[in-house]
């Protein structure tokens, strides 16, 4: 059950409905919502501190207020652009924790070691991201989101495969535990483990991605 204040939340949505500063504050969020503590919204915008509280419980439930505020605002288009990258970013988390568990053998314990280890892990890839678009230039903001689209669907591949191979090793382990009574060292640190493999593979290793226009 999360716990927040229903009238604060309503309140909200709609400063951020009324809001000429929405993308502004939407960022914000997205990049505060992240870390334990931080309250940044002062002044008439200190209400926004409510939705880091619900984040923080929920990045769902935060991403379904968020939802709202754009239907209200009429931001259809480039508002369901944004519903699909994050419905697809937090599948994205939900294997990237998935992948710790395997290398680890166990799941983070709390809300905060989970977003430690998705910080840590996107702080890798907008490097990445940084470095593919610049070799993108100047394009418009559909032909741009389409690059990001496809960087995704890259990573998400990479991702995919890295479970798939975790998978293998663990059942290796358990049969060889079944052989001697002596247990191989695990992997303990999935950062050290992921840029390894997720190193810089836009676009060096897999050749510049193209989006036909």
């Amino acid at each position: 059950m999360i716990q927040h204040d229903k009238v604060r939340a309503r309140e909200a949505v709609q400063f951020l409905v009324d809001s000429s500063y929405f993308k502004h504050h939407l960022k914000k969020l997205r990049s505060t919502v992240v870390k334990p503590r931080a309250l940044p919204f002062k002044g008439e915008a200190e209400v926004l501190n409510e939705l880091l509280v619900i984040g923080r419980q929920s990045l769902e439930a935060m991403e379904n207020l968020i939802e709202v505020v754009e239907i209200k605002r009429g931001d259809t288009d480039r508002g369901s652009y944004q519903r699909e990258f994050m419905r697809a970013k937090r599948a994205r988390d939900r294997k990237v924790l998935q992948l710790e568990a395997l290398l680890l053998g166990a799941k983070p314990t709390s809300l905060a070691q989970a977003n430690e280890i998705l910080t840590r892990q996107y702080e890798i890839w907008d490097k990445e991201k940084t470095s593919y678009l610049a070799t993108v230039g100047d394009v418009d903001w559909e032909t741009r989101n389409a690059h990001i689209k496809e960087f995704w669907r890259v990573k998400d591949d990479e991702l995919e495969q890295l479970i798939v191979e975790a998978r293998a090793q663990q059942q290796k382990t358990v049969t060889r535990k079944r052989v001697v009574s002596v247990a191989p060292p695990r992997v303990t640190n999935m950062g050290a483990a992921l840029q390894e493999a997720l190193d810089a593979r836009i676009p060096r290793k897999r050749g510049t991605i193209r989006v036909d226009k």
